[in-house]
């Protein structure tokens, strides 16, 4: 079966807008106490700095929302605000995916998509995973490893064909930790991963979020519980402690990502 073209696939990717999925309860729960735990900390107020801390402006879209101003201010409520937040985020809709509300980010390539401004760097581009595994297994499996090769395969020869001058390539996320991910680049690109340098900044995206949803995007228990046990943990200036993995950047040479995957 021949693979599809570039302008297929962007073609494909534009016919309908594609949203986010919708989390569980579990997911706003790790996130509003994380929040609450911080800013009773620095002693700041938990309804101020919900997008500060949390991925949940996410859920209502990338681009200001009214819905998200109700949401955050039932933050500051007293008692257990988390029932009435979590049961005004199942009355609004699906928040579209932001690579439709931002021009720099690209179609998807399967799994992948990447970011290019030219008006911060004319010559990098940022590439950004999400699960859109369909096949059985999780994205990063053994089994669908040739699935995330030929993602990324499409998505090269795409950014060589339309920005011919792009030189480097960065990431930045919790998934540089694990070797399921970092076996689809280059040695040069994974031999440079550093911790972050903007970590509170990651906790707006799922840069480090990510790492609590399983294959089907569901909350994953155990993981949970570690997590909020080793809340108490927090330190004024050390926020993301508690995190079982920390976001981590890297860069390197596009030209030895074209020589991995065959393109010339």
């Amino acid at each position: 079966m021949a693979r599809k073209s570039n302008q297929e696939r962007a073609e494909k990717n534009s016919e309908a807008a594609e949203h986010l999925p919708r989390y569980d309860k579990d997911f706003f729960d790790i996130q509003l106490q994380f929040a609450q735990a911080v800013c009773k900390i620095r002693d700041q107020s938990v309804g101020e700095k919900l997008n500060s801390y949390t991925a949940l402006q996410s859920c209502f879209g990338y681009q200001f929302n009214p819905a998200w101003e109700v949401f955050a201010k039932r933050a500051s409520e007293e008692g257990d605000p988390l029932d009435k937040m979590y049961e005004f985020y199942l009355t609004q809709p699906l928040a579209e995916h932001p690579r439709y509300l931002h021009s720099s980010v690209s179609d998807n390539f399967g799994c992948f998509n990447f970011e290019y401004n030219p008006s911060r760097n004319f010559e990098a581009v940022a590439i950004h995973f999400t699960n859109r595994e369909g096949a059985g297994g999780g994205p990063l499996s053994k089994d669908n490893l040739s699935n995330r090769a030929d993602d990324l395969r499409t998505m090269l020869q795409y950014i060589k064909e339309r920005h011919p001058n792009v030189r480097f390539i960065t990431g930045d996320s919790w998934l540089y930790n694990l070797e399921a991910y970092r076996r689809l680049f280059p040695d040069s690109y994974t031999a440079g991963v550093f911790p972050s340098p903007d970590e509170e900044y990651e906790l707006m995206t799922l840069g480090v979020w990510g790492q609590f949803l399983d294959n089907k995007d569901a909350t994953k228990p155990e993981l949970r519980e570690q997590f909020l046990a080793r809340l108490k943990e927090i330190e004024p200036n050390d926020i993301l402690k508690p995190f079982p993995l920390r976001p981590l950047r890297t860069h390197g040479p596009i030209a030895d990502f074209y020589k991995m995957y065959g393109i010339e």
